[in-house]
């Protein structure tokens, strides 16, 4: 759970629920973090805080090195580096993530209420044009 003297928080009366206003102010990585995790990014957990991974193969190098000078404007973490991925046949991966951080705490809980990755209606009320890109 996030610590609350750093999160705010708003009571859902409709649902009487609390849940945490996204802590991230820059609406362009909002965004595309709201995007990324529509995709194949994901939210990995390591002690209580997440980190966000992203990966694609070589062929869209450019690509990661895009999305990671989005994410050094908000968080730290080591540039992109290339792997043998695939579990029967290896193939050239690129990947990053960024390192833990109680920000994303607000992703996890909106994609993965239950454990799960879920599509809600207030996730989808979210989205703007660089999310949907």
């Amino acid at each position: 759970m996030a610590d609350p003297s750093t999160t705010k928080i708003y009571y859902d009366s409709r649902k009487g629920e609390r849940n945490m206003l996204n802590p991230i102010s820059n609406e362009k990585v909002n965004q595309f973090i709201l995007g990324s995790l529509l995709g194949d990014a994901s939210l990995n957990m390591t002690n209580k805080n997440p980190r966000l991974h992203i990966a694609h193969s070589k062929k869209q190098e450019e690509y990661v090195w895009w999305k990671y000078n989005i994410l050094t404007e908000s968080f730290d973490m080591m540039e992109p580096k290339m792997i043998m991925a695939g579990k029967n046949k290896k193939y050239p991966q690129i990947r990053f993530q960024t390192s833990t951080s109680q920000q994303l705490q607000f992703y996890k809980k909106l994609f993965y209420p239950k454990g799960k990755k879920i599509l809600t209606r207030r996730l989808l009320n979210m989205l703007g044009p660089l999310a949907l890109a």
